[in-house]
């Protein structure tokens, strides 16, 4: 019995020591994954004040120094750490955290506090198109409309017979006089509707443009944008980043005075941060250098100091000295001295008040009031400015001399929740509150905005309990209940396992979840609008035994729609490049053969292989796409005297206006600045985007409207998408080099195939800039008959390539 004892205790000692043994290397592995980043080596500002120059650069040279060292020995490790918490690609945080040490210390702070980054793009933006019920009146004018052109066609029998017009009690249907009063009311409605949206958010050259302007920045955002048309050099990453840190100051009855005072605070640390500590670099070859920027460095903390505690008599002394030069800090770019610097903050006191105009009505309207009251006083934001300038002095040590230790597998937790899911549950709220708020208050959309805005109120008061009492799981499933699909679409990729529905949902469809694919569609096709059309149809049409795409079968693997190749594109690495939108999806097409996406926010597998694009006929359509919009954007801003040779030479019409040979010397051309001649290997790419640019949609409707047979329609429609599949597969095969002009001519653009011999033609009259007589240039020419010449320059002067002008 003892010895049974004394196994059993031998036993629990095994069990007992191999508890606390793994226990013991699970604390290791915890706290080798702990990144401690120290700050300078100095208690306070006051400290830093009575240091010399000498001491101080002796400071920023160790935290420098202490910095690298940690990138060196664990870079790669931190960068794959933060890419997932902070939502960006490894390339990009790489460039920002490695500027300067006070970067990488900000981006630390963030991401500590579940602070992350949505794509600009990915990110549905809110316009007239979110008033929900006014897209149910629409549908309900369509199927009144729809009903009376079946009663039409049908000489009445059908007259009053929909179903949807009576209700579940059998009451009368809706009589004819409301049908028409309906219809005339959304009428008027459209006409509103279609000005709103011409002030709204949409992409303008490519580019997703916010509108209103006053809307690109929310000061109480709890996410930050990354939106890839800011340069590297020029981008404000870590000002939107630091602006977050900064937090705000908010109450029910916030006065104007308030919010513009507090709002002119929250600017303060994050203009140092971009402008001070994102670029302090010594080189300690040049002493001169180093001194200028430890005083700027130095001087600039004592002025943000003072800032924060600054007295309402200074601020009204600033507010006067601006009245007298209307400036806002976004006028001055770069700094290059302290001076610089505190103009900058004495600009941002306009744009201070701007904010306060632009925002009091939202933040102080109904759905942002029960929004705020879900946050945290004194933690996600403060009542007061007394607080929150104390705040403000705690974040700004934090930032210049704290220990910042960053643990990725932490689970410190706020209500039962991560961090991030504690903010992503609050910014699925927020964005419900801007669109009730921008429906309602702004746009104006809907006729009987009281009732709907009451309903609307309701289920977001719902949300918010639900939000203080359920699991994260329990609150996105009531989310998905009561919200838009459109407000899930955050563009956080690192969100996409919280917002799948369910387990069963596939790949493709979870990837969606938090990205507006349509809105990324509708910019793609607002500038490679051929190349789109070229994609769908080959996706819809291919097949074994018409190949469009380089498969055994025709197919692409898990692509089965244009969506599905979006989705992808938009899970991608190449969505967070900064070049336009169409070369990072002609990149996305290039890389998609061969190239796994190891540089990506989200998990990559062999799904992410994409066989069957390899063919350049893509890359050529997008390039040819891209000069055409480049030429359309430049028409656009057009400076008159820029296009004089088309404004003013004579055109060539009917065969009686055309030039005979022996009348050349009478004469001048000159070559239009509009057009360029371009190089292309596939003498089929003009057709090719000829016919992709035409709606495709509407022959087929044409055909469905012309004939009746069933029959004798298939075979037309399967001779219509013959035909233009045979002008695909041409496309592929060719590599015949091309020579294309390409320009605008009265608002249209061109694309004209040229003979090859034209290159060294072209040339020589580009040479000519000022002109030269048309009978020299002819017979300059060899390569064809003069008048076979002069015939081919009459074309080009129809479509304005070259100008033509009676010689004085």
């Amino acid at each position: 019995m003892n010895k049974t004892i004394i196994i059993n205790n031998v036993s629990k000692y095994i069990k007992f020591k191999n508890y606390y043994s793994s226990s013991s290397t699970i604390l290791k592995k915890k706290t080798s994954e702990i990144y401690k980043i120290k700050g300078l080596d100095i208690k306070d500002r006051k400290e830093l004040y009575s240091l010399n120059n000498d001491s101080i650069k002796k400071k920023l040279n160790q935290l420098k120094d202490e910095t690298n060292q940690l990138l060196k020995e664990r870079g790669e490790e931190l960068m794959k750490d933060l890419s997932k918490t902070l939502n960006l690609t490894s390339d990009n945080l790489k460039y920002n955290i490695t500027k300067s040490p006070f970067t990488l210390r900000a981006y630390l702070l963030a991401a500590n506090q579940g602070i992350s980054f949505y794509h600009h793009e990915l990110r549905k933006q809110i316009n007239p198109t979110d008033d929900y019920e006014r897209q149910k009146r629409k549908d309900l004018v369509y199927k009144l409309q729809s009903q009376e052109i079946d009663s039409l066609t049908s000489g009445g029998a059908n007259k009053k017979k929909s179903p949807f017009l009576e209700d579940n009690n059998n009451k009368k249907s809706m009589s004819i006089e409301r049908e028409m009063e309906i219809i005339r009311e959304q009428q008027q409605e459209q006409q509103h509707f279609d000005q709103q949206m011409s002030n709204s958010t949409k992409w303008e050259m490519s580019q997703l443009e916010i509108q209103p302007r006053i809307d690109t920045f929310r000061q109480d955002e709890l996410f930050v944008s990354f939106n890839p048309y800011e340069s590297m050099s020029t981008n404000s990453q870590s000002y939107q980043l630091v602006s977050r840190l900064s937090k705000f100051v908010w109450n029910k009855e916030l006065t104007n005075w308030e919010m513009f005072s507090s709002s002119k605070l929250n600017q303060l640390i994050p203009q140092l941060q971009l402008h001070i500590l994102d670029k302090i670099n010594l080189n300690n070859d040049n002493d001169n250098d180093n001194s200028i920027i430890i005083n700027q460095f130095l001087e600039s903390i004592k002025f943000i100091s003072n800032e924060i505690n600054s007295t309402d008599l200074n601020i009204f002394k600033t507010l006067n000295s601006s009245n007298n030069n209307n400036n806002s800090s976004e006028n001055i770019i770069e700094v290059e001295n302290g001076g610089d610097f505190k103009k900058i903050i004495n600009n941002s006191i306009v744009d201070s008040l701007i904010y306060m105009k632009g925002h009091h009505f939202r933040i102080t309207s109904d759905p942002f009031i029960l929004f705020f009251q879900q946050l945290k006083e004194n933690q996600d934001y403060f009542t007061s400015n007394e607080d929150y300038k104390q705040f403000l002095e705690k974040l700004l040590d934090t930032l210049l001399f704290e220990t910042i230790e960053f643990d990725p597998t932490s689970t410190t937790t706020i209500n039962g929740n991560r961090q991030f899911e504690y903010k992503l549950k609050l910014d699925l709220l927020q964005r419900e509150a801007f669109r009730q708020f921008k429906v309602y208050q702004v746009f104006n959309t809907s006729p009987d905005a009281k009732r709907h805005e009451e309903s609307d109120l309701r289920k977001l008061a719902h949300l918010c309990k639900t939000l203080q009492k359920r699991s994260t799981s329990d609150f996105i499933q009531e989310s998905k209940k009561y919200l838009s699909p459109q407000i899930l679409s955050n563009g956080l990729l690192n969100s996409n396992k919280l917002l799948v529905a369910t387990s069963s949902s596939n790949e493709l469809n979870q990837s969606k979840t938090s990205i507006s694919i349509s809105q990324l569609t509708d910019g793609l096709h607002s500038c490679i609008p051929a190349t789109m059309s070229l994609l769908e149809f080959s996706i819809k049409n291919s097949s074994k035994d018409n190949i469009l795409f380089d498969t055994f079968d025709g197919k692409l693997k898990n692509i089965n729609s244009l969506d599905d190749l979006i989705t992808k594109f938009a899970n991608s690495k190449y969505i967070y490049l900064r070049e336009s939108l169409s070369q990072r999806f002609s990149m996305f097409i290039q890389s998609s053969n061969n190239t796994t996406d190891n540089n990506t926010t989200t998990d990559t597998n062999d799904n992410d292989i994409i066989i069957g694009l390899n063919n350049p006929i893509y890359k050529l359509l997008i390039d040819l796409e891209d000069k055409v919009l480049e030429l359309s954007q430049n028409n656009f801003e057009e400076n008159p005297i820029e296009n004089w040779i088309g404004c003013l030479s004579i055109e060539l019409g009917d065969e009686d206006d055309n030039i005979e040979y022996k009348d050349t010397d009478q004469f001048n051309v000159i070559a239009s600045q509009n057009f360029n001649l371009v190089r292309i290997n596939n003498q089929m790419l003009a057709q090719l985007h000829k016919t992709f640019s035409e709606d495709l949609d509407f022959q087929i409707e044409e055909l469905e409207l012309m004939i009746k047979n069933k029959k004798i329609l298939e075979r037309e429609i399967k001779a219509h998408n013959e035909k233009i599949s045979k002008i695909i597969k041409d496309s592929r095969d060719s590599t015949t080099p091309t020579f294309y002009f390409i320009g605008i001519q009265d608002d249209q653009v061109y694309t004209l195939e040229i003979p090859n011999e034209w290159e060294p033609v072209w040339n020589l009259l580009k040479s000519y800039p000022n002109g030269l007589l048309l009978k020299d240039f002819i017979d300059k020419q060899t390569f064809v008959t003069k008048e076979a010449f002069l015939s081919t320059l009459t074309d080009l002067n129809k479509y304005g390539v070259v100008g033509l002008f009676p010689k004085n």
